[in-house]
């Protein structure tokens, strides 16, 4: 089956999609949101009851969960409307409005395309939308998450992958590296030269690993990819494999996550359109995938410690550089990616993505108005994505501290806000953006009960096989807490530092060697609070 047959099959299947007379009704959460189900099926009734020729279409998040579900309706011939916070009890006035005007008794959020509807915003008109650059989260939101059809004809899905296959292997590094890579990778600038070395090694047999593990539980950019938009991160593992050479892939996903069932389903659909598997879209290359479920810990978000996952079934440490360039597993060469990076891929040979500037998925927490997930462009500053995309710290507040990258990022003052998001800069003030999690302190957060809450959560993951993060980690807590319950003794805070600058010398791991970072970020930025 070649791509166009692929195309074929799908419009096969969902006719719909490319039927021009057809009203589409999207309903857009997470999965986990029961009142997305409820609306989809309250939508339907009023399909029914109204005789009308419309399809309802369950897609995924956009990332925007405090305005979900999302509802948007698309009538022939006229711009389709974006509705946020929609309710089951009005989808029968919701239809009617749409399709006779002006919009029913719910008001709408926003117009698509490039003509408004009455007094209707457009959707570029929003900040919320036009700050964005979305590569990676280009589908969230839009597509059906367990209809491939629906990928490969709305999203233009594999037909980036289909070109891919034509081309020689060498062929793609500068186009791959160059405009998927930067500012994505676990080591930030250097991930492509780690890609080049892993495509140039001559084993023939290597493995491709993506790690769909969102280790920080306050980040939500694997969970809203593989939830949302799965094919685009399949697309991106198969064209990753072929330029790598990789004939096996492992996608790590926690277990028991809702995410594990959407990547399974993706899968199983791939295979039936010759997408995964032997001679691929009648080519030559072979790929399995195969779907790895993980514990839930901290210690999977190191590649080297998932690695040892993948082969022991559990993340133990060991002493290895912090980015060799060629890692492996049972022997075999191994490349670790994640999905943003995978995703990221897939987008690169599309024609209106390819030239586009570099972008990072951030996911907004803390006290913060608005804790989105979005995709923003390299450049844009910390203060921006906070004021502008997540509506700032609540009225009457400041911003105290950010913390970067999740539990084992560093605090960063107010007055460094502006610090830009991009690679050259986060390694330049050593303040990677890692997970992408910018966590926000306003002016009535206790930074000390912060640490402390961030240390006890580091020291129940550690896995305790070294000394130097096992009684390291303990040591801090116990010292945190004395201090949080007035009993500091005089030599504290310098006894604080002096453990962690020996965590990040001596741990074994990446884990005991960024443990101590919120802990000394902090201190250097508040030790006054420290000292009351």
């Amino acid at each position: 089956m070649n791509i166009g047959q692929v195309r074929t099959k799908a419009e096969t299947q969902s006719p719909y999609l490319t039927d021009s007379s057809c009203i589409k009704t999207y309903v857009g959460s997470l999965a986990s949101n029961p009142g997305a189900a409820r609306i989809t099926t309250h939508f339907q009734n009023a399909i029914d009851q109204l005789n009308l020729e419309a399809k309802v279409i369950r897609t995924g998040s956009f990332g925007c969960f405090d305005l979900e579900p999302i509802v948007i309706i698309d009538v022939p011939d006229q711009p389709a409307v974006l509705y946020s916070n929609a309710s089951p009890d009005g989808a029968v006035e919701l239809i009617k409005g749409s399709v006779q005007g002006p919009y029913g008794n719910s008001r709408p959020l926003c117009c698509i395309g490039d003509k408004k509807l009455h007094d209707i915003p457009l959707i570029s008109e929003l900040q919320l939308f036009n700050l964005q650059n979305r590569i990676s989260l280009r589908n969230c939101g839009w597509i059906d998450p367990e209809d491939i059809s629906h990928y490969i004809l709305a999203g233009r899905g594999y037909t980036g992958f289909s070109q891919v296959l034509k081309n020689n292997r060498r062929d793609l590094t500068d186009t791959l590296l160059s405009s998927a890579l930067k500012g994505r990778g676990d080591s930030g600038c250097s991930s492509a030269d780690k890609w080049k070395q892993f495509a140039g090694t001559e084993n023939s047999d290597k493995y491709l690993i993506c790690n769909a593990v969102d280790p920080d539980p306050k980040s939500w950019t694997s969970r809203l990819l593989l939830e949302s938009d799965p094919h685009s991160v399949l697309e991106g593992i198969l064209i990753s494999a072929y330029f790598a050479g990789a004939s096996h892939c492992f996608i790590c996903v926690e277990e028991n996550a809702a995410a594990s069932e959407r990547i399974q389903r993706a899968l199983e659909q791939a295979r039936t359109y010759n997408l995964h598997g032997s001679n691929i879209l009648d080519s030559e290359f072979c790929c399995e995938i195969e779907i790895k479920e993980t514990p839930s810990s901290l210690l999977t978000g190191y590649r080297i410690e998932l690695f040892r996952c993948i082969e022991e079934n559990q993340p133990l440490p060991h002493m290895l550089p912090a980015f060799p360039a060629i890692d492996e597993i049972s022997g075999k060469t191994a490349l670790m990616v994640n999905p943003e990076i995978m995703s990221g891929v897939s987008a690169v040979f599309r024609e209106d993505i390819k030239n586009s500037r570099a972008s990072k998925v951030v996911t907004l927490s803390g006290n913060v108005n608005h804790r989105y997930t979005v995709e923003v462009p390299h450049g844009m500053t910390i203060r921006d994505i906070v004021d502008r995309l997540g509506g700032g710290v609540p009225k009457g507040k400041t911003i105290k501290a950010v913390q970067l990258g999740g539990l084992f990022g560093v605090f960063i003052a107010p007055d460094d806000l502006d610090l830009p998001v991009d690679c050259d800069a986060a390694e330049e003030s050593c303040s990677n953006i890692g997970s992408g999690t910018i966590e926000v302190m306003d002016s009535g957060s206790s930074i000390l009960n912060t640490a402390k809450d961030i240390m006890k959560d580091i020291q129940a993951q550690s896995c305790g096989k070294c000394v130097f993060c096992r009684e390291g980690c303990l040591q801090m807590l116990t010292i945190l807490e004395a201090i949080s319950e007035n009993k500091r003794r005089p030599q504290d805070l310098d006894l604080l530092i002096e453990l962690g600058e020996e965590m990040r010398a001596e741990s074994l791991c990446a884990f005991g060697r960024s443990a101590s970072n919120p802990i000394l970020s902090s201190l250097k930025l508040f030790r006054d609070e420290y000292e009351i």
